[in-house]
């Protein structure tokens, strides 16, 4: 069996990577990274599925980002991810692919959803502003994938996420997700003797998945059959963006004191999901705590700065 994973030097690609490197099987796994093709070419993408010839795709490769760069770039945001995704599929069902493993993300839900959010209310509703082009991209992948599948048959899973976090990130202070940008910024703010800000008031609360525990996941769920559906996978424990701060605040070498911008827009106040669509992957997932995790990343965030992805963007 030949897998291919997209989006290689990403967060989720290279927690992928480092799993399988773990594996007797690791000449099986083809890992590819934009430097390898470019999946927004319908040609390149063709190409590097007729090379490979993959019978299972793990498609990682996105255009992601936080509230900042959503917010900035909602139209970049959504029609890179929908010509991306759109390529990936077309190559798929093009190469007799038999299985498609694809990832949304629990920020694409609507925004006044019945919590815990479950993978049926994906389509009841709009998405919350600050990502909506983003939001409805990757909605699109879903319905992509059921229509292929109802029409063609082809085999897929999508992997519902929450925040991931972990080494390899992207740390860009403006368009990074809410863990990376902040351990920048904070590294910024602490060692030139500043006070770190945080946009709102602290109070939003948020699911923090360690992108490992997922890597994980994906290589148990192989030898599992195809849902062909959407299924949620989340750490459940819910963490407020004031305590995160402040944890890692400390984590950094900070002195507690911390600015909270609350003329900047919070996102959602809570989006927890159902840990109940995991079945039988359950038995097979421990999820890493949030003290843990953090402490892995910010590790790894200093034994490699500045080479890590979006520091030198705001290097100062």
């Amino acid at each position: 069996m030949k897998l291919l994973v997209t989006g290689s030097r990403g967060l989720l690609g290279s927690a992928i990577r480092h799993s399988v490197a773990k594996l007797d099987e690791q000449s099986q796994f083809h890992f590819v990274s934009r430097e390898d093709a470019d999946l927004l070419s319908k040609k390149d993408t063709f190409d590097l599925f007729d090379e490979v010839k993959p019978d299972v795709i793990i498609h990682t490769a996105a255009l992601v980002g936080g509230l900042g760069g959503n917010m900035s770039r909602p139209y970049e945001y959504f029609a890179r991810n929908l010509i991306l995704n759109q390529n990936v599929i077309d190559a798929s069902l093009n190469s007799g692919v038999q299985r498609f493993i694809g990832f949304l993300s629990t920020c694409i839900f609507p925004s006044h959803a019945n919590y815990p959010l479950s993978s049926g209310d994906l389509h009841n509703g709009p998405p919350d502003d600050s990502n909506f082009g983003y939001a409805h991209a990757k909605r699109a992948l879903d319905v992509g994938l059921r229509a292929a599948h109802s029409q063609l048959g082809l085999n897929f899973d999508l992997v519902t996420l929450s925040n991931l976090y972990g080494p390899n990130d992207n740390f860009d202070v403006s368009n990074g997700h809410v863990i990376p940008s902040l351990i920048h910024k904070f590294y910024n703010a602490i060692t030139q003797g500043g006070v770190p800000e945080v946009w709102g008031d602290g109070s939003p609360l948020r699911e923090f998945t360690f992108a490992e525990d997922v890597a994980k996941a994906i290589l148990a769920m192989l030898s599992i059959a195809p849902r062909n559906e959407s299924f949620i996978l989340s750490n459940p424990q819910e963490v407020t963006i004031r305590d995160l701060a402040f944890t890692l605040d400390k984590l950094l070498g900070g002195k507690g004191e911390i600015r909270f911008l609350e003329d900047r827009p919070n996102g959602q106040l809570r989006k927890p999901s159902s840990s109940e669509e995991l079945g039988e992957l359950e038995s097979k997932i421990a999820f890493t705590s949030i003290q843990d995790g953090l402490t892995e990343t910010v590790g790894w965030f200093l034994q490699n700065y500045p080479h890590v992805r979006g520091a030198m963007n705001h290097a100062q």
